[in-house]
């Protein structure tokens, strides 16, 4: 199997050992922090953060050892397996509380937030990094709206001590922008999925996993040759540009959210450039580009709209218009600290 190149459904992951020192006992397995949440594991998850002081209270403990067989009864595995990463088939089950993954016809994941638990597995040719791709992808952020927490799908990087938050569908450029502004100094916080803490009076951005995930065009273009990063995983495309060594633009801790850009790519030659978009733009784009919408239920979705208007309300929003086909990413990166710097008004 080849892995999709898509945004939305794979949430990468280091593939290779940039092991992070983790905090481990027989009793605790291996802690890690992504988007917030605490995750505590019977396996190494290469590539994830580990969580270091943090209190195993309210943690998901992930197993991905096997889905037990108490649950996979009462998961409906009847229909055909889905065979188009881009489409994870979710499965129906007998219990609210669990919902069941099936990606290809290699791996399968199980939800319960009952007892605050995942479950994996996958056929004995595959490995734990290409296992990785789902679960800190499609399965996290399925998690992430099942808790009620806004997701946007996007990618973001700190900038004096708030998050840049960049916004925009597969393909738009989030994480080469990411990159760029890595390379230019700034720490990478998440890619491809940017977990929001509204519960407090600024919005808060959550950190994700230290790396980015980029396409091959992109760093050919910021590196001068794709084999300069390796693969994610095997047969998937996409590069890993790893963050996790000492020294490395990573951002591991929660920032208030400074701005939010809307990337809005044109496919015509035009010189890049930032302005604001208005109220009802900006919400219909953020809801637009919400991670796993099409998992929220018609009240999750209500309390969704008004949660992103409130993040609206305080926090500047702009919209970035550049040319895909000029790629001039320099000239986006110049005008997106132009904007910043200059406090430009697009607080709405």
């Amino acid at each position: 199997m080849v892995i999709d190149d898509h945004d939305e459904t794979v949430g990468a992951v280091a593939a290779s050992a940039a092991t992070a020192t983790r905090r481990t006992s027989p009793d605790i397995g291996h802690a890690y922090r992504c988007y917030g949440m605490t995750l505590v594991a019977d396996h190494e998850l290469p590539g994830l953060m580990a969580a270091h002081g943090q209190s195993d209270d309210g943690a998901f403990r992930v197993s991905l050892s096997g889905i037990p067989d108490s649950l996979r009864e009462r998961i409906d595995w009847s229909t055909s397996p889905c065979d188009d990463v881009s489409a994870p088939l979710r499965r129906s089950s007998t219990t609210t509380s669990l919902s069941a993954f099936e990606f290809a016809d290699a791996f399968r994941f199980v939800v319960d937030t009952a007892t605050r638990r995942i479950y994996g597995e996958r056929l004995p040719t595959r490995t734990i990094d290409e296992a990785l791709v789902f679960l800190a992808g499609p399965v996290l952020g399925y998690l992430l709206r099942s808790l009620s927490i806004v997701a946007l799908h996007a990618s973001a990087v700190a900038l004096n001590d708030r998050a840049l938050v960049l916004v925009g569908p597969s393909g738009a450029g989030k994480s080469t922008l990411a990159a760029a502004l890595s390379l230019a100094g700034l720490r990478v916080m998440s890619d491809d999925i940017v977990a929001l803490d509204l519960t407090a009076k600024t919005p808060l951005a959550c950190s994700g996993y230290p790396a980015l995930r980029l396409r091959p065009e992109a760093v050919d273009f910021l590196y001068g040759d794709r084999d300069h990063l390796p693969r994610f995983v095997p047969g998937w495309e996409r590069r890993r540009l790893s963050l996790a060594a000492p020294g490395s633009h990573f951002q591991s801790t929660p920032l208030p959210v400074g701005w939010i850009f809307l990337l809005h790519p044109q496919a015509t030659d035009v010189e890049p450039s930032v302005d604001r978009p208005g109220t009802a733009q900006a919400l219909a784009m953020l809801s637009a580009n919400s991670y796993g919408s099409a998992w929220l239920d018609r009240p999750m979705r209500r309390e969704e709209l008004a949660q992103i208007a409130r993040l609206v309300a305080c926090t500047p929003v702009g919209r970035v218009t550049y040319s895909h086909a000029k790629a001039d990413i320099p000239g986006t990166v110049e005008r997106v600290f132009e904007a910043c710097s200059a406090g430009i008004d697009v607080r709405h």
